[in-house]
């Protein structure tokens, strides 16, 4: 039981303190010079944002990062006219091989006649 008593007792005894207090508000002028302080710091605190993200280039690194990447379109384009030429290469001899498949062979039977005005004149002779 004394274990309860303790408790309630604690319990009973009011807080130390001043007692009920009333209510204090920032008065106008203490608002806007809180709510300018706010301002400012948000404003740096974007201004240095800002900063960090849009760093000023140096015009000379500008000039070379854009001739490396007109030198690689140059090379991207020498490299699609050679595979334009590759492929151009292998179409004719593909066509070449082709006349020469479909070319008729002259066979050893076939005599050749010369005639006067100096031309020469295959002939072949069915038996």
């Amino acid at each position: 039981m004394a274990t309860t008593s303790n408790i309630i007792s604690t319990k009973a005894v009011a807080p130390r303190g001043k007692g009920k207090q009333r209510k204090q508000f920032l008065e106008k002028n203490d608002a806007l010079a809180l709510a300018a302080s706010i301002a400012d710091t948000q404003e740096k605190i974007s201004i240095t944002k800002a900063e960090r993200h849009h760093k000023p280039r140096d015009e000379s690194l500008a000039k070379q990062e854009r001739k490396h990447s007109m030198s690689t379109k140059a090379k991207l384009k020498e490299t699609k006219a050679a595979l334009k030429a590759k492929q151009v290469n292998a179409k004719r001899e593909r066509a070449k091989s082709r006349k020469e498949r479909l070319k008729p062979k002259v066979d050893v039977d076939v005599g050749v006649n010369k005639h006067a005005s100096g031309k020469v004149r295959k002939t072949v002779s069915f038996a």
